[in-house]
């Protein structure tokens, strides 16, 4: 299984969920605005309250990042929504085996 993680309007990711989709791969989006709200990350893995699924951390085979530093335009991010980036980046570096864009590496490009 393939975790794609990003913002839902970002037309590059959905380029790639269509490109992923057509080769009959298991894809699963994650909207980062969601997390911390309707999709949460516990110790198992990864919960979607609103559409009842969840994924084993030990599941994801593959990770395409597109994760932004920056809160939507008008919002605050809550507490809860920065902690489960915080943790969804720790398990990015550390416990995924595949990820593009991994986040530590990526650090000293949001400095620019």
């Amino acid at each position: 299984m393939i975790l794609v993680i990003g913002l839902v309007s970002d037309p590059v990711l959905r380029y790639m969920i269509d490109a992923l989709t057509k080769r009959d791969l298991y894809i699963v989006f994650i909207d980062q605005q969601r997390l911390g709200h309707t999709i949460n990350i516990d110790d198992h893995g990864i919960v979607c309250s609103q559409n009842q699924w969840h994924i084993a951390h030990k599941d994801v085979q593959g990770v395409i990042n597109r994760m932004v530093g920056m809160p939507a335009p008008n919002s605050s991010p809550s507490e809860a929504h920065t902690l489960q980036i915080e943790w969804l980046s720790f398990l990015l570096d550390t416990t995924y085996p595949k990820v593009l864009n991994r986040p530590n590496p990526g650090l000293s490009n949001g400095s620019k």
